[in-house]
């Protein structure tokens, strides 16, 4: 949870971001290259967000699924809902960075599904989400929308070894 709560917030690092831009447009003789790069790096922004939100929601998918855990072992089941989790094994209930919610918590007899909504925000009911699928190869310049990102649609877990 320590770890958690010290990481770099991305509007921190997005605002760095714009803030090296703006020292870096006098370093550009052609406005035409300053273009092309501010678009090329637009679409590596929002790559950069989406690995981001989702090194966050593994985070905290692992902080839960530990927690869970000691609940088991120490009371021979799993709980009925997250809030269960809260002030012993939890600070508080660790947010789904990419919904507004809390992470979802389905218990399942003596097991639980533990799922984030993943990149397309949307609940797919604990589909597993594959690996996003980025096209670069869209000129930048030529009126398409280049490096589009097409999120996979699914949800993320904490992949259990067990």
């Amino acid at each position: 949870e320590k770890i958690d709560t010290s990481e770099v917030k991305w509007t921190e690092v997005a605002r760095n971001e714009r803030l090296f831009t703006r020292a870096q447009m006098g370093n550009y003789p052609n406005p035409i290259l300053l273009i092309r790069d501010l678009w090329q790096g637009r679409n590596a922004t929002k790559r950069a967000e989406a690995k981001h939100d989702a090194m966050a929601a593994h985070l905290r998918l692992l902080t839960t699924e530990l927690a869970l855990r000691c609940h088991c072992c120490d009371h021979g089941s799993s709980p009925e809902s997250l809030q269960q989790l809260v002030p012993k094994y939890l600070q508080a209930l660790p947010a789904d960075p990419f919904s507004t919610r809390s992470l979802v918590y389905r218990p399942s007899g003596t097991n639980w599904v533990l799922y984030s909504v993943g990149g397309n925000r949307a609940d797919d009911a604990g589909q597993p989400a594959g690996r996003p699928v980025y096209d670069d190869s869209l000129s930048p310049l030529g009126g398409t929308k280049a490096g589009a990102s097409q999120m996979n649609q699914g949800d993320l877990f904490y992949d259990s070894p067990w």
